[in-house]
């Protein structure tokens, strides 16, 4: 990543758009942060790479014929679509800010997938999770960040109000774009992470020394008779296989009659020996793994594989989250929060502790929005650790 070269204050003024916040992810724990902080009256901007909201919690619409699915099979002419979950099948949500998210989204309702698989997810998909967490607030979404560097002058400087960061994004071929904030709120993986943070910050080379581990995901839907959770159980006997999930049997799954859709996560040993394998060669493997589950031939409608190059997080944490206040900046993501608990709850509990110290200051006053006169203070560098 090239940094930006520190702007003059009379330039910077008239020429970028400030905000308090800029959260960079628009995945769960970027978005609970920024709607803490929004509802707290601060100014946020939500920047993301990706063409919508949800990370993990990504969602897909597959359109069951009148294409040729990836093995170039050619499918009969039909309307109908079918959506899906990419990443998280379900998740739990047992701690107190679980309970939090629950009163909050209305969309979220429990789900076992066996006796003893109790969990929760979002109607209709659960992309609407991370759609209902932004609402109306501020986002860009298919926008990179291409620099990011911090204005030490910008502190001392009445006309920029103590907006220290200049963030340069660029959406697509158009020219890059310069924004100013106070606080930066990095929300991706370890390795995304280290690349946005600037040359000799403390935590540049332990996150780029972070393995997320990979993981391929593949779809198959089929209008076979009787798909049910018994096709499942036979799929997770395939050591290859480390989780599955029958769409169509979730509840607030719109699907048509007769058509089921079977997402299988493979494990990540499987997934790292085939990572550079194309998507036709895992789908071959996949309908190929699930037509010997079931010990006959499986009459494919749609199919769709994705390779998730940050999975699955290190078991060990980073601790609760990073926050300085003496820089504006603060990380979180599901590789941070408690070890005791994974996934979507980690990456909501790093967020939601890290929005707690970005809205008190050392005194335990609320942190001004920018439409406020800020009181320079002088705050300590604080890592947490638990």
């Amino acid at each position: 990543m090239t940094a930006l070269k520190p702007n003059s204050t009379s330039s910077r003024a008239s020429s970028c758009t400030r905000y308090d916040v800029i959260v960079v992810g628009a995945g769960i724990s970027g978005l609970w942060a920024a709607k803490r902080l929004r509802e707290a009256g601060q100014s946020v901007l939500v920047v993301e790479k990706a063409r919508g909201s949800g990370g993990r919690l990504s969602s897909k619409r597959l359109t069951l014929s009148g294409f040729e699915d990836e093995r170039g099979t050619s499918v009969p002419e039909t309307p109908e679509q079918i959506g899906i979950d990419l990443g998280c099948s379900s998740f739990s949500l047992d701690a107190d800010v679980g309970s939090e998210l629950k009163s909050k989204v209305s969309s979220l309702v429990s789900y076992s997938a066996s006796q003893s698989d109790l969990s929760w997810l979002a109607e209709p998909r659960n992309s609407a999770l991370t759609r209902s967490l932004l609402g109306t607030g501020e986002a860009r979404f298919g926008t990179r960040v291409i620099g990011l560097s911090r204005d030490l002058a910008a502190d001392d400087s009445p006309e920029l109000d103590g907006h220290c960061w200049n963030i340069s994004v660029q959406s697509g071929d158009s020219e890059p774009e310069l924004i100013c904030a106070r606080h930066v709120v990095i929300s991706a993986p370890p390795e995304q992470a280290s690349a946005l943070l600037p040359d000799g910050h403390p935590n540049k080379a332990e996150l780029a020394s972070c393995f997320m581990q990979p993981q391929w995901v593949c779809v198959i839907a089929t209008d076979s008779p009787a798909v049910n959770a018994d096709w499942r159980t036979e799929l997770l006997q395939d050591p290859a296989v480390m989780l599955c999930s029958i769409e169509n049997l979730k509840p607030g799954r719109q699907y048509p009659e007769n058509v089921s859709a079977i997402v299988m996560h493979f494990s990540p040993d499987w997934s790292a020996k085939r990572l550079e394998r194309n998507k036709q060669d895992i789908l071959v493997s996949a309908l190929s793994r699930l037509e010997s589950s079931r010990g006959h031939p499986v009459n494919m409608l749609a199919s769709h594989a994705h390779r998730w190059l940050y999975s699955l997080p290190p078991e060990a944490s980073f601790g609760e989250n990073y926050c300085d206040f003496s820089e504006g900046l603060g990380l979180c993501g599901d590789y941070w929060g408690p070890a005791g608990i994974g996934g979507v709850e980690r990456a909501l509990f790093s967020a939601d502790t890290l929005a707690n110290k970005m809205l008190m200051d050392d005194q335990g006053a609320l942190m001004k929005p920018q439409q406020q006169v800020l009181a320079q203070t002088e705050f300590s560098a604080e890592r947490l650790d638990t």
